[in-house]
């Protein structure tokens, strides 16, 4: 899966992005995705807002990308991301998985 910093880290020019600045940029957006689930949860947002597909979405990427315990939140190593049979491929079709067919990569819908 190209995850929402992966994703954000595609369209950064390699030259100008040392390792730390994309430690840093993956620490925000696991804050920011957390700080969102967090609030949703809580008894004065609206539970309409829980009942969102597009929050569950988000709440699955953000367990896949993201390792969260009572010490805060770290972005999974590549070793520590789900199997691409399993993970989301994309917020936008999360029925697609990544996968090889005929020597070519690349994500694709189960339903087609």
């Amino acid at each position: 899966m190209v995850g929402p910093v992966r994703e954000a880290r595609g369209r950064l020019p390699a030259a100008q992005e040392p390792v730390a600045a994309g430690t840093a940029l993956a620490a925000a957006v696991g804050a920011d995705g957390y700080r969102l689930l967090g609030a949703v949860r809580q008894p004065s947002a609206p539970a309409r807002l829980r009942e969102l597909p597009g929050l569950e979405t988000v709440r699955q990427v953000w367990v896949q990308q993201y390792y969260h315990d009572q010490n805060g939140h770290r972005w999974r190593d590549k070793s520590d991301l789900p199997p691409s049979t399993t993970a989301i491929g994309s917020p936008y079709d999360i029925d697609a998985r990544c996968g090889i067919k005929c020597g070519r990569a690349g994500a694709a819908s189960r339903n087609m």
